[in-house]
């Protein structure tokens, strides 16, 4: 959810409370992903700071609010979908006819993936083997 949408005078005027809520667990657990990300590509351009952890399982902020604002907002969407509400009716979205189990599998595009089908192969933007950093 985009949050200059949650921002506007109609979202927050029309939609009902627990869209509200599911956008902000939604929002907040993005927020996680992001920041974890930021600190693993800051830990693999400086590996220095991997020595400097203060424990092997040390897990940092944004996994940690990533995990529990997942587990919220998956938690709380399975419970929102037997809400009823007639608004539901008005925002469904029709599943096309064409799309089957076997045509929306994600295919593998970045080589990092090692697949039965696939020569093994690693990303090309790598510079350092992973396994080396101690």
């Amino acid at each position: 959810m985009d949050k200059q949408y949650k921002e506007r005078w109609d979202f927050k005027l029309i939609e009902p409370w627990y869209m509200k809520k599911a956008g902000d667990l939604q929002w907040k657990m993005y927020e996680g992903y992001r920041d974890d990300a930021k600190f693993i590509l800051n830990m693999w351009e400086h590996p220095e700071t991997i020595t400097a952890l203060p424990d092997p399982n040390f897990v940092n902020d944004g996994r940690q609010r990533r995990d529990r604002y997942s587990e919220e907002y998956f938690k709380f969407f399975d419970d929102a979908v037997v809400i009823q509400d007639w608004r539901k009716f008005f925002g469904r979205v029709p599943i096309s006819a064409g799309c089957t189990s076997e045509n929306t599998n994600i295919p593998n595009t970045s080589g990092s993936i090692k697949s039965d089908k696939e020569q093994e192969s690693s990303p090309s933007g790598v510079p350092i083997d992973p396994y080396t950093i101690s």
